[in-house]
């Protein structure tokens, strides 16, 4: 299964709204734990899945080399919403769901997602939802895991190049604490090869 994609930008190791772009057009908004909204998008790209769907547009684009992911939207809260409290964690979303709505309105005339209230899921699923969604994020599936063998990838290849854990844990924006990071490259993960994010930028 080749990946097609054109290129992603910006840091996706988080929280934020997202698009999906082909010659300078706007073809789908969405938001999410980004690498996660990124690998399902890519897991149905790859297989023909959105052929004759709504989504039509994305599979040609993407088929042809000229779709790209963008983020529009990297929000700030990852760590409230990652450890915080349920109260805490409804806010952050329902703020998401103010941003994606807006981004959506700017774009709605190019969108194949024609949507016109944006409502995300509740954080208090019923005991059958939740069972489900362990079920189906089981693993590395899971768009909170912490165990993102990209990420995990990336976060070696700083180290190799002379970044402290501190360093690490604020260029990915606190998705992975410190103390974990200083465990990573040693045990089960030795068998990964260092790899170099696609959003770093290095400006020193």
């Amino acid at each position: 299964m080749k990946n097609l994609l054109k290129s992603v930008k910006g840091n996706i190791y988080g929280l934020g709204v997202y698009a999906l772009v082909a010659n300078g057009k706007v073809l789908y908004v969405g938001s999410g734990m980004l690498n996660d909204r990124l690998q399902s998008h890519l897991y149905m790209l790859k297989r023909g899945k959105y052929e004759g769907t709504n989504k039509d547009i994305l599979q040609k684009m993407y088929n042809i080399g000229e779709l790209s992911f963008e983020v529009l939207h990297f929000s700030e809260n990852n760590s409230t919403y990652l450890n915080g409290a349920d109260e805490e964690r409804l806010a952050v979303q329902q703020a998401l769901e103010v941003l994606e709505q807006f981004y959506f309105d700017m774009y709605k005339d190019t969108c194949c997602n024609r949507i016109t209230k944006i409502t995300k899921h509740s954080t208090s699923p019923s005991a059958e939802t939740t069972e489900k969604r362990r079920k189906a994020n089981a693993g590395s599936k899971n768009p909170n895991c912490k165990n993102d063998e990209v990420l995990i990838a990336n976060i070696i290849w700083l180290k190799d190049n002379g970044y402290e854990n501190r360093e690490i844990e604020e260029l990915i924006n606190g998705v992975i604490k410190r103390n974990y990071i200083s465990q990573i490259g040693k045990g089960k993960w030795s068998h990964i090869r260092p790899v170099r994010p696609d959003w770093f930028n290095e400006t020193a």
